[in-house]
Order: C-alpha cells, then sequence, then structure tokens
C-alpha cells in the first residue's frame, strides 16, 4: 500500500507533462535530422543500397572470392571486358555511371586497400603499442571485412547518446522532488514520529528504482521504435569492424551486439543518477538547493554519455583518446552506476539514525 502512495507521488502528472514537452523539444532540436535524414543523401543511400544488396548475397562478410565475383559482376554492368581491368581501376569506369556503381567501384577499392591501412597502423609511430597489436590481430585473424555501410554505426553512436542524454535527464528529474517533497511540506517529521514512518525511505527509495526501471524502459520502447523503423536492423549480424571504412574498433562485435553495448551504457548512466537524485532529495530542504546539487551531476552524466556512445570503442573515442584505456566507455558508465548506488546506500543509512533536522541542508 505505502510502496503504491509512494509510486504516485513519484509519477506526478505535472512532472510528466513537463518532460513529454522536454521530449518533444529535445527530439525536435536533436534527434529530428537523425530521424529524418537516414541515410543522409545520395551517396549514402547508395552505399546502403549496396551493403543491402551485399548481405543478402554475400553474407555479414566479403571474402576474397565473394570480392571477386563483385568485381566480375560490375565488370559485366560497365560492359568492361579487357580481363586486365582489375577492381582496383574500376572507379575511373564508373565515374559516369550510377551512384550505384561508383559506390560499388569504390567499396572493391575500398576493400583491396583495407590490409594497407592496417598496416600502416603497424609503422606509425603516432598509435599505442595497444593499437598496433589490435591491428596486427585483425590482420592476422581477418577481422576487418564486414559488410555494413559507413553511416550505420555512424547514425546509431550519434542518435543514441543523444537519446542518453535525454532519458539520464528524465530520470533525475521525475525522481529527485519525490524525498525534499516531505521535507518540503512537513511531511517527513510526522514520518519520524512512527516506527514505521521512520523506514518510510526504504519504502521510497524502492519506489524511486521501479519508476527510474519504469520511465527508462518507456522511453527506450519509444526511440527504440523510431530508430528501428528507419531499417538499420538489417545489418543486425554484420561486424562493425568493416572494410568499407577505415575506422576500427577494439572489439570484435556484430552491429546487433554493438547495439546492445550502447543500450547497457544508456541504463548505467541514468540508474547512477537516480541513484544520485535519491541521495541529494535526501539532504535538501527546498527544490532550489536540490536543483543546484543535481545540476552538476547531471552535466557530468550527460557528458560521460555523449562522449562515451559517440563511435563508441572505437580508436576515434574521444575518452578512450584521453585515457588510452580499452572499453573506458564502458567502464566509466558502470563507475557512475556504483557510485549512484553506494550514494543511496549512504542516504538510506545516514537517515535510518539520524533526523531529518540534522541531516537536510
Amino acid at each position: 500500500m505505502l510502496l503504491k502512495l509512494e509510486l504516485k507521488k513519484i509519477w506526478n502528472p505535472k512532472i510528466l507533462l513537463f518532460l513529454l514537452l522536454a521530449g518533444l523539444l529535445f527530439g525536435f532540436l536533436f534527434l529530428e535530422q537523425s530521424l529524418r535524414y537516414f541515410p543522409n543523401g545520395p551517396v549514402a543511400a547508395a552505399q546502403y543500397q549496396l551493403m543491402e544488396l551485399w548481405t543478402e548475397e554475400y553474407g555479414t562478410q566479403l571474402d576474397e572470392k565473394e570480392h571477386a565475383d563483385a568485381a566480375e559482376r560490375l565488370k559485366k554492368e560497365l560492359g568492361v571486358t579487357d580481363p586486365a581491368v582489375d577492381s582496383d581501376a574500376l572507379d575511373e569506369y564508373a565515374k559516369d555511371s550510377g551512384e550505384l556503381q561508383q559506390q560499388w567501384a569504390g567499396a572493391l577499392y575500398a576493400y583491396d586497400i583495407r590490409k594497407d591501412e592496417l598496416k600502416s597502423v603497424l609503422k606509425n609511430p603516432a598509435h599505442t603499442t595497444a593499437q598496433k597489436e589490435r591491428a596486427s590481430y585483425m590482420l592476422k585473424e581477418d577481422k576487418k571485412n564486414g559488410i555494413i555501410p559507413y553511416e550505420v554505426p555512424q547514425h546509431a553512436t550519434e542518435y543514441w547518446r543523444w537519446v542518453s542524454v535525454f532519458i539520464t535527464l528524465s530520470v533525475m528529474l521525475l525522481l529527485a522532488p519525490a524525498v525534499t517533497r516531505d521535507t518540503l511540506t512537513g511531511v517527513r517529521r510526522l514520518q519520524y514520529t512512527s516506527r514505521r514512518g521512520r523506514k518510510i525511505l526504504r519504502t521510497q527509495f524502492s519506489a524511486m528504482l521501479l519508476s527510474a526501471t519504469g520511465i527508462t524502459l518507456v522511453e527506450l520502447l519509444v526511440f527504440g521504435v523510431l530508430y528501428l523503423c528507419l531499417g538499420p536492423w538489417h545489418f543486425h549480424s554484420s561486424p562493425i569492424n568493416s572494410f568499407f571504412y577505415g575506422l576500427m574498433y577494439w572489439f570484435d562485435l556484430s552491429f546487433g551486439q554493438y547495439l546492445g553495448c550502447i543500450l547497457l551504457i544508456m541504463v548505467l548512466l541514468a540508474a547512477g543518477g537516480a541513484g544520485t537524485a535519491f541521495f541529494f532529495s535526501c539532504f535538501s530542504r527546498t527544490y532550489i538547493s536540490l536543483m543546484l546539487k543535481i545540476i552538476p551531476v547531471f552535466v557530468l552524466l550527460a557528458a560521460l554519455g555523449a562522449k562515451g556512445i559517440g563511435w563508441l570503442f572505437s580508436f576515434d573515442n574521444p575518452m578512450n583518446m584521453m585515457t588510452g584505456i580499452t572499453g573506458i566507455e564502458l567502464y566509466a558508465a558502470a563507475a557512475a552506476f556504483a557510485a549512484g548506488m553506494a550514494l543511496s546506500l549512504i542516504a538510506l543509512k545516514l537517515k535510518s539514525s539520524v533526523s531529518d533536522k540534522d541531516t537536510a541542508a
């Protein structure tokens, strides 16, 4: 019964209306381009169409035999009969053809030079030892031939990093006022006059965890449906380490697994935000003091989401480039989660032993 009442207090219609309006504004400002323009432009559309065609005919990876077959098919389409013309030279023949043929020739050329790109990493003193070891492994194990267009992982990280920011914001805004509201209205003092009331904080914490889970799942469902309607799930089995672009990733993941890692980071950050919001809500007498405390935390979590998910697990990820730690994006999100849960437990411990008057700030 008490849990139900606490959930009702958290799911305040005014806050929900505000979050709905904020979501619409946020989507218009940060997500509209991603949703409206995918693939973005005729070149990207041709690349996407080509990779769709190749996954249907060759599977999720392109080997040497399939590369040769693709080159022969393009020669026939372009009317090239000279057997001396190899895939490197097809760019010249395709430049006056349609966009699809041009991208076809470009993909064949990209496949041919992928080994050279990886070998250049081994020779470049600007790359770290770990990066050289990764490039060497990709060459040795042939982990470089995934059939997936450049824009699919790029678009995914761009879209979901902004979704991560909004989910963290909505979780913190929904949960933060819960305990502070009781302090502000004098309910907290009344609760401390009874044995059951002194334990209400555990119920409130449970209600906040349920609410954080609920709003996160709802928003992931809404934004996920919008994203999947664009069609990128077609490449869910394709390795993200592709020959079609020069980016290199630290892990051998399929695109579906890559999306799973993105979602995991988002959930960890949202949970960390929920725990932190609960902590500061317990130790704030007014909404103003509460906002002053949680805004810096939100900025930090938003930065972790935006920077961590952007080009996640690649050599070019900002957090990886700054620290040199492989997987730092996931470690940072896990640390945020652990910190939020630790702060929640601290609040529960302190509030169970001291009065509201002694602890609120």
